[in-house]
């Protein structure tokens, strides 16, 4: 009943979206007279500042000027016409951060020329960077982009922001407003675009047909890897394909297993590329996907650390991969999913106990979650569900050799006036298990 309740609300959303098309398409030129005509400098066109709102149809309310930006906090439009030298993709570049209600991003949908085109979710608080690529003839072109999921209830709002809109060509230093690079782990939830996909908890139930895509930077050409958190619901199998900028490099067969991961290698070039996961067969629920590229430690970690009898390795010794800080307490706070870690190297085999002293805030009854990954391998789970600082232990088993350990957080959360769940991390600890 909820999977049919939810497919009637996709597709009365997407029936409601082309009406508004249509609407367009029905009206005088005159109509669009108001949308203001923008040219482009060098290539590319930007439109920021003051420039937003004057893209803002006359009358009406529902925004609010910010110092960086425009402020959304009910349904509205953005018009705007340029001139296009058309070619096979004409990349347009958003910058935009919303806060998100019932678990739902703000959505932003795209009507060219009267025309519907693709839309995506703002699924981040900070400034960040989404793109679409369009197919447009030479001329001149007519572009409304439009806030299209509003709701609010109190003391809770779906808001969305916008800062800048470039067209043709990145925006001035967009590799600075990249959401997901090399390194980086994605929860289901924050995949910019989703198709026929259910939020089942902190995961998304991907029916068969759906997709999750999403923008990540590269910033090196090379062999690219990445590792899949996901399981067949059901007691059932599936099949899932990975893609690349469209083109298909991976095909996996999903198991009811919740412990497995499944990776893949793919070449690719330095700067942005489309991920995108699609079912093939069967239900899939998805949890993370994680973009760690197989490059190596940054220099100023290259060198392991020896284990020896016992290792302590503090906060401000691990290599951090997330939104945070180091504080006056020697501990790390981390803000959002991410990972920390640090490579060793060990003279033997042996049983390892390792212990993480760490405490965690929490958000809908729920403490931060870590996986343990040793290399490429997912070893165990552990929740930090105390607000003091106190000892979380996973034994393991550790070949001779060097090991790169990392303690992956995947469920950041935030609710405005609410709660927000975080991290703290003041150590780890290393020692034979008894």
């Amino acid at each position: 009943m909820i999977r049919a309740r939810t497919t009637l609300l996709l597709w009365l959303a997407a029936t409601l979206f082309m009406a508004a098309c249509l609407l367009i398409a029905g009206a005088a030129d005159a109509w669009l007279a108001p949308a203001p005509r923008f040219a482009a400098e060098e290539g590319r066109l930007v439109i920021e500042g003051e420039r937003l709102l004057d893209c803002l149809p006359p009358g009406g309310s529902g925004y609010e000027p910010l110092q960086d930006g425009l402020r959304l906090y009910s349904n509205r439009d953005l018009l705007f016409r340029a001139e296009t030298d058309g070619g096979e993709r004409t990349p347009l570049f958003i910058v935009a951060r919303g806060t998100p209600l019932d678990g739902v991003w703000p959505l932003l949908t795209l009507c060219v020329d009267r025309e519907p085109e693709d839309g995506f979710f703002v699924t981040s608080r900070e400034w960040g960077l989404y793109r679409l690529e369009l197919e447009l003839p030479p001329g001149d072109h007519h572009f409304r982009i439009s806030y299209a999921n509003d709701r609010s209830r109190f003391p809770e709002n779906r808001d969305l922001d916008i800062s800048m809109i470039a067209l043709g060509a990145p925006p001035p230093r967009w590799e600075e407003l990249v959401r997901w690079r090399r390194a980086s782990v994605i929860p289901a939830g924050r995949f910019s675009r989703q198709r026929f996909a259910e939020p089942e908890g902190a995961a998304l139930r991907l029916w068969q047909g759906g997709a999750l895509a999403d923008d990540v930077f590269y910033p090196a050409e090379g062999m690219q890897k990445v590792s899949l958190a996901a399981e067949a619901v059901d007691g059932s199998s599936g099949k899932l394909a990975l893609l690349v900028d469209g083109e298909q490099v991976e095909q996996f067969d999903i198991t009811d297993d919740p412990n497995r991961s499944y990776r893949a290698l793919f070449e690719a070039a330095a700067g942005l590329h489309r991920l995108e996961l699609v079912s093939l067969q069967g239900e899939i629920l998805i949890r993370h996907l994680m973009t760690d590229g197989a490059a190596p430690l940054p220099p100023s970690t290259a060198e392991p650390l020896d284990l020896g009898a016992g290792l302590v390795i503090p906060a401000r010794l691990l290599d951090v991969e997330a939104e945070g800080r180091l504080l006056e307490d020697g501990s790390r706070l981390l803000l959002s999913n991410g990972h920390v870690g640090r490579a060793i190297s060990n003279d033997a085999f042996r049983a390892i106990r390792l212990t993480l002293i760490a405490r965690g805030e929490l958000c809908g009854g729920e403490g931060p979650r870590l996986l343990l990954m040793v290399g490429d391998d997912q070893l165990a789970s552990v929740g930090v569900n105390e607000l003091e600082f106190s000892p979380y232990p996973i034994e393991l088993e550790l070949e001779p050799g060097e090991h790169r350990i990392r303690l992956v957080y995947v469920n950041d959360r935030y609710v405005p006036n609410v709660c927000d769940r975080n991290l703290y991390i003041r150590e780890l600890r290393l020692e034979e298990a008894p």
